[in-house]
């Protein structure tokens, strides 16, 4: 687990050290020194995109690899791990793999983790992506939970009533034209019926990791494609530097703390 973090913090180090080089080039002052600091603090945040994309494979895959080395049967493992197993081995089964699944479902074998299937990020690290890579080896909403210790919010999620304010207003104007003396509470009242039928959206909230990585991507994303590229400050950079940073020492904590729970449930020692 610690050659991922590792290896992440050597990058972070180079994107500090980009970063430094860019406010010296802006304090050199004139055209030229904006320029270079600007190029500079732009590379230096698609360097710290890629480099969080690495650590999260790195992260999955030496959790996975750890798991196969250990030999770990199915029952010790959480059960989104062992339900994402069996139907990513389901769609590919053939006859032949049969007798060695029946094997794993009986725990008389350990579980054969495809490394490359759980680590696979897809893409640019969103927030999307990183919780279900993390919750497919059984740490659901994980940049929920660390938001929520690290920036003191009660939840990155809201729910959101799908009776949204154009169908509300239509749904008052058809009761007026039967009831002139329709009031506000009535309303409420036939909405609070529908809610119970149509339950309310989960829908995110930009705050916490949540509005960080948004940030960083969208800002990444602008200058990869070369559209209206932002301007990105030194000071900028290290604060997104520092975001990722304690992000990730946060994942790789969650992660450590899932594997030694299930080594010691499967020594039993737990």
């Amino acid at each position: 687990m610690l050659k991922a973090l590792e290896n992440l913090l050597g990058h972070l180090y180079d994107a500090e050290l980009i970063s430094d080089c860019a406010q010296m080039s802006l304090d050199s002052g004139g055209h030229q020194g904006r320029d270079l600091c600007n190029a500079m603090t732009r590379a230096g945040l698609v360097l710290l995109c890629g480099s969080f994309e690495g650590f999260l494979r790195d992260l999955i895959r030496d959790f996975i690899k750890s798991i196969l080395d250990e030999r770990v049967k199915s029952c010790y493992l959480p059960d989104d791990l062992v339900c994402e197993y069996f139907q990513y081995t389901a769609e590919k089964m053939k006859p032949q793999n049969v007798v060695g699944f029946k094997r794993v479902v009986r725990d008389e074998d350990p579980t054969p983790l495809d490394i490359k299937y759980f680590s696979n990020t897809g893409g640019n690290p969103t927030v999307d992506m990183i919780e279900s890579m993390f919750g497919r080896i059984g740490i659901p909403d994980v940049i929920d939970i660390l938001s929520v210790r690290d920036f003191k919010v009660d939840s990155t999620f809201i729910l959101e009533s799908q009776i949204d304010k154009t169908l509300r207003a239509k749904i008052t104007t058809c009761l007026q034209t039967l009831h002139d003396g329709l009031s506000s509470q009535h309303v409420d009242g036939i909405v609070s019926v529908l809610d119970e039928k149509w339950q309310p959206r989960k829908k995110r909230r930009k705050v916490g990791y949540v509005g960080k990585i948004e940030e960083l991507l969208k800002n990444r994303n602008l200058i990869a494609h070369g559209d209206h590229a932002p301007q990105i400050t030194p000071l900028e950079l290290n604060g997104y530097i520092t975001s990722i940073e304690n992000l990730a020492l946060g994942l790789h904590n969650e992660v450590e703390e899932l594997m030694e729970r299930i080594f010691l449930t499967a020594t039993g020692e737990a």
